[in-house]
């Protein structure tokens, strides 16, 4: 996982539970993440439903992630560690760098 080498593997997975957990208010067919290979099947059940729900469960993950990412660390580090895993991510004009620059 790319996140792991900004963050630790740990605190990654805890990150990425309880990203997931929250979603599951809007996508009740994510799985249940309590144990440690808890999210080793998080791809499987993406490839059970449509294609629609799918994407929308994987935004809301997404999203909460970095909502959770910016309460814990701000703002400006989120976008920094985002844009070290997924530098097109980042607009130029934020400040981060931009993926010509991470070349």
């Amino acid at each position: 996982m790319r996140l792991g080498r900004v963050f630790s593997e740990l605190g990654t997975d805890a990150l990425l539970k309880r990203a997931v957990s929250l979603a599951r208010a809007d996508y009740p067919f994510l799985p249940t993440v309590d144990g440690p290979e808890s999210l080793d099947h998080f791809g499987a059940v993406l490839d059970g439903v449509g294609a629609s729900e799918a994407a929308g469960a994987a935004e809301a993950v997404f999203s909460h992630a970095i909502a959770l990412l910016a309460r814990f660390i701000g703002d400006d580090l989120t976008m920094r560690a985002i844009g070290e895993v997924w530098p097109s991510a980042i607009p130029a004009e934020t400040g981060g760098p931009t993926h010509e620059e991470q070349r």
